[in-house]
């Protein structure tokens, strides 16, 4: 769709608008450059706003944070598919009773820590 837009017999006039409504002011319209040679063009592209929106490639504006919350859930996926391994790897059943028992040896202890903290020790100490 964007290359079709582009790429008409109207494009090739001097006031074809490559970009409609910039950023979403309506009027606001990158144009072609007036001129034919190297100098012109290369003129009219140093003129251009250093950062542009998505819009400018037809776009929402939200397009980057549409694409970094599609890499969030795949990455949250895949790390939900390694703790799936992980876990057959060791049944709960099995780790649970190893926590309990070292849970139990921390108690009596008595080290000040509180049960959650004792708890975490354990199963960081066990992976």
């Amino acid at each position: 769709a964007f290359l079709k837009k582009l790429f008409t017999p109207s494009s090739f006039d001097s006031e074809f608008a490559l970009v409609r409504n910039v950023d979403g002011q309506t009027g606001k319209h990158i144009v072609m450059p007036d001129g034919i040679r190297r100098e012109a063009f290369i003129a009219w592209v140093e003129k251009l706003p250093d950062s542009q929106t998505p819009s400018w490639l037809g776009l929402p504006n939200n397009a980057e944070r549409l694409l970094l919350t599609k890499q969030g859930v795949d990455i949250t996926a895949k790390l939900q598919r390694m703790q799936m391994v992980l876990e057959a790897d060791d049944p709960v059943e099995q780790q649970a009773k190893r926590s309990k028992v070292a849970l139990k040896k921390q108690e009596t202890l008595g080290d000040g820590r509180p049960a959650w903290m004792r708890l975490l020790a354990v199963q960081a100490h066990d992976w």
